[in-house]
Order: structure tokens, then sequence, then C-alpha cells
């Protein structure tokens, strides 16, 4: 189907303190993309910024980072450190958009900031929130 998205999508992942993702659809997985995105959401030399081994954030030093990778051939996780949670998250957001057999391109921005939107208040009793969120603003 023309115009829609399967569950074969690209995001730009990162988890956040204390567990909270911030994804958004990018048009590819360069270094050119990622490094920009990385720089607007995450401090420099301030945090750590654990990775795979993908190749577009060879960048992240050279930007001033504190880069670790963690390379899943070899380790899971280097001390308490691992990208499980962005794991957790894509997977997540796969069983999310398979319950709707395809989303159309256009709708597809808002669907995957719903599934942020209910991964990072999990805990939350989403009524409830919503409900404040409305009444407050």
């Amino acid at each position: 189907m023309d115009g829609v998205h399967r569950t074969e999508f690209q995001l730009s992942e990162f988890l956040k303190h204390k567990g909270k993702v911030c994804a958004t659809v990018i048009p590819d997985v360069s270094s050119k993309t990622l490094v920009p995105i990385i720089e607007k959401l995450v401090a420099k030399s301030k945090t750590n910024v654990y990775t795979g081994k993908w190749r577009s954030y060879d960048g992240l030093v050279l930007s001033g980072y504190k880069h670790h990778r963690i390379n899943h051939s070899q380790e899971f996780a280097r001390n308490h450190n691992h990208i499980n949670g962005i794991e957790s998250f894509r997977s997540y957001v796969k069983r999310k958009m398979r319950k709707h057999n395809g989303i159309a391109r256009h709708k597809f921005y808002f669907y995957l900031k719903e599934a942020e939107f209910r991964f990072n208040n999990r805990d939350e009793y989403i009524y409830s929130l919503l409900k404040s969120i409305i009444l407050n603003n």
C-alpha cells in the first residue's frame, strides 16, 4: 500500500534520565541527520551517551559527548549501563503499530508520539493524567 507505514520505520530514539524516551520520524539514519537531533536533546559533556555500534554515531565524541558503545555481539551491558530501554521502547512501538495493520504516512508521526507518551507515562493512570493536562491548559 502506498503511503502506509508498516512496522519497518526509522526512529530517532533516546533514552533519557529515569527511562523517558523521545522519538521522532527521521528521513535516514546518517550521522548528518542523527547528531543534530542528539545535540538538541542531550547536554554535551554532562551526560554519558550509550549507543550500539551503528556507524552514524561515530561523530559524537568529536561533537563533545562522552560516548560509549555497547557491542551486542560481545556484551549486553557494561556495568549497569545498557541500551535495553530503547530496545524495549522499539518493541512496544512495533506491537502498537501492528494492531493498526498499517498507518497512513501523514498520521504516522501522531501514532508515534502517542506511543512515546504512553511509554513515558506507563506507570501513571492515563485517565487522571489526561484530565489534569486538559484542565490545566
